[in-house]
């Protein structure tokens, strides 16, 4: 989820849990905006494990910040703050349901995003995603927008505006959810007409459009059946904007949808491909990194002969060596190595595994 949309809905979601208490009424006031984009902005400090090494972002980035099990534990933290900051403004026992209440719908909407977290950290490093909304969705943010002026503007019914614009904000919700089952049926039909036998099916939203979705079928004879739809009766068209429309186009009515079909492993290094399950099969962040990928070939890496794995999502992107991930063995010492693609360069992530 985009943080511009998660500060919205903090922001909304912290008015909505407003009480009828004179003293949470015109203690905090305005400052209530404040205390929202802290929560908001809270579980995106992780983002700056990108400026430290590559295993570190990848081990740590969406985990403990983004805990619903943690989460408690910093509400009481940020509480204790605003608390503190404010003074006798506000009694703690009606600040920390506010905060742990926006907190928590703000991790619900990233849940609702492309981003997958481990939601159950430190008990599990097994992330989740319902990618039923992108990134950043438009619709949504001119709801949330709206919302956010009718609740500032409206100073003696703050509470019933941003209750109405949340509202408003499930039946968007479940209008998208409805899109992304039926985008699920599409991908079941085309599986029962091949007879495929499916173990995993992924329905990924797109953007440009809340008709646009991503199916990736996962076969019991390891392919994977990969498409791009749209559940309009023909793709979105834009003026003056060739390199939109040429995105648009990619997305087809599902029946008339084109399906591009991969081996998850390349036969001709199955036997490497074993070694390395062997090796790292029981690895969390091993699954996670490679969940939407192919092993497509083997590459010459320095002293190093490489096992490439490619992540699907990123398949069009030809300038960066985003979404390659290497297994490497030294021929002459065995030692191995594992290398994660960044924009420009491998970096090193062997100590992860």
């Amino acid at each position: 989820m985009n943080i511009i949309l998660s500060i919205l809905i903090a922001i909304l979601t912290i008015f909505a849990l407003k009480t009828k208490n004179k003293q949470q009424i015109s203690g905090l006031g305005d400052r209530r905006f404040l205390i929202a984009i802290t929560c908001a902005i809270f579980p995106y400090l992780d983002y700056s494990f990108t400026f430290l090494s590559k295993p570190i972002e990848l081990a740590y980035h969406n985990t403990f910040l983004s805990s619903i099990i943690l989460t408690p534990v910093y509400a009481l933290g940020l509480t204790a703050f605003f608390n503190t900051v404010f003074g006798n403004k506000v009694d703690a026992k009606f600040l920390f349901p506010s905060i742990l209440g926006t907190m928590l719908v703000v991790l619900f909407f990233n849940l609702l995003g492309t981003t997958e977290l481990a939601l159950f950290y430190p008990f599990s490093d097994i992330k989740f995603s319902f990618n039923i909304l992108h990134s950043f969705n438009l619709i949504l943010f001119l709801i949330l927008t709206s919302g956010v002026i009718m609740t500032a503007v409206s100073k003696t019914s703050r509470r019933d505006a941003a209750r109405v614009s949340l509202v408003i904000v499930a039946i968007f919700l479940l209008a998208v959810f409805s899109f992304a089952i039926k985008a699920r049926f599409a991908a079941s039909d085309y599986a029962k007409a091949l007879n495929l036998e499916i173990t995993e099916t992924h329905v990924l939203a797109q953007p440009l459009s809340v008709f646009n979705w991503r199916l990736m079928l996962m076969t019991k004879d390891g392919k994977i059946h990969d498409s791009f739809i749209t559940l309009r009766d023909k793709p979105l068209e834009f003026k003056n904007d060739g390199r939109t429309n040429r995105v648009a186009q990619l997305y087809r009515p599902s029946k008339k949808a084109v399906w591009r079909i991969y081996r998850q492993v390349n036969p001709n290094y199955k036997k490497q491909f074993d070694v390395i399950v062997n090796r790292y099969g029981d690895n969390q962040v091993m699954r996670n990194t490679l969940r939407y990928s192919i092993l497509k070939d083997a590459i010459n890496y320095q002293q190093y002969r490489c096992l490439r794995f490619k992540d699907l999502r990123t398949e069009g992107i030809r300038k960066s060596l985003k979404g390659n991930t290497l297994f490497c063995q030294n021929p002459k010492t065995k030692d191995f190595k594992v290398l994660y693609g960044t924009k420009e360069t491998y970096e090193d992530i062997t100590k992860l595994f």
